[in-house]
């Protein structure tokens, strides 16, 4: 195992983090940490660290809510990082989804491992984590950074830290055996919304019943998982949106790096983005935003990557 860099033990008490997704089950989660003394105390009772990193492809009503949750966790002495490209934590490679698709001439596909995730969610999170635990608990920080050597550090005083994982029940399927070596060693992933029995419903029920602000679910908008649904309300919703998408994926179909291979669509399915939009506009007629703005808010997203 790697060995940690300490400079002297903190005297500081444990910390709990909270991947916080802007969604409706991490909202949950803050609500109950927040309202319920009894579920901060079994979940978190030490220092408390809500992390949420940025992919540059945020849907705009998900950076709304982020404004309100850096007031609410200012108002109740929560630390809150929002993680941004500008931060430094986010690799060259992967400044934004956007970023990766235009120096490769590429686009995410259901026919593809989903990488964004990865370098665009953890890959930055554990980076600004291990920088902020570095600072409070004054351990060396990492040398070079990427080594992660102040989550060790915590990890030998403390033991591997409480990480919390907004997977509501019924999902089970997606909590799977970690594959990073660093959150092997250094973290212990838990799954509260799990163990309480909470469904998305149950999320949207508690947040109402603690007096909290629910939000729409949250993922990228330009997302290979997206519904038919989706497609129709981004196209009213924020149009530029979609049509940076679908320029996205034509130009990977018609890149030259890409022919000859398995050149798919976002959907995987040979149809582009444009004519799954087309098929959408048949499908479901004359539905106005509201009414799509209601079956994106009870439904969440669709997505299955694991953690």
């Amino acid at each position: 195992m790697h060995q940690p860099l300490l400079l002297g033990t903190s005297r500081k008490p444990p910390m709990t983090t909270l991947s916080f997704g802007g969604g409706q089950d991490s909202a949950a989660l803050l609500n109950l940490l927040i309202a319920d003394p009894t579920f901060r105390k079994k979940y978190a009772p030490g220092l408390l660290t809500v992390l949420m990193s940025d992919t540059g492809d945020e849907h705009g009503e998900t950076l709304t809510y982020i404004e309100h949750v850096k007031q609410l966790c200012q108002a109740h002495n929560i630390t809150f990082m929002h993680i941004t490209p500008d931060l430094g934590f986010h690799s060259a490679a992967w400044q934004s989804l956007y970023g990766q698709w235009d120096r490769n001439h590429t686009v995410q596909s259901l026919a593809f491992p989903r990488t964004c995730s990865a370098n665009l969610k953890l890959a930055p999170m554990f980076r600004a984590l291990n920088a902020h635990v570095a600072q409070v608990y004054g351990y060396a920080p990492s040398a070079p950074r990427r080594q992660l050597s102040a989550l060790y550090a915590y990890a030998a005083e403390h033991g591997p830290m409480p990480m919390m994982i907004g997977f509501a029940a019924g999902e089970e399927r997606r909590v799977k055996p970690a594959q990073s070596q660093v959150i092997i060693d250094t973290m212990h992933r838990i799954y509260p919304l799990i163990d309480l029995g909470l469904n998305r419903r149950g999320c949207q029920e508690t947040i109402h019943a603690l007096g909290g602000v629910t939000p729409y679910p949250s993922n990228c908008r330009s997302c290979p998982f997206a519904s038919a649904h989706d497609l129709l309300r981004l196209e009213l919703q924020e149009p530029a949106a979609l049509d940076r998408w679908m320029g996205a994926e034509e130009r990977k179909l018609a890149a030259p790096k890409w022919q000859g291979t398995r050149n798919h669509t976002v959907f995987a399915n040979d149809l582009t983005i444009r004519q799954s939009l087309e098929r959408a506009h048949l499908k479901y007629p004359g539905m106005g935003l509201q009414e799509l703005n209601h079956i994106r808010f009870q439904r969440g997203h669709a997505t299955t990557t694991s953690f």
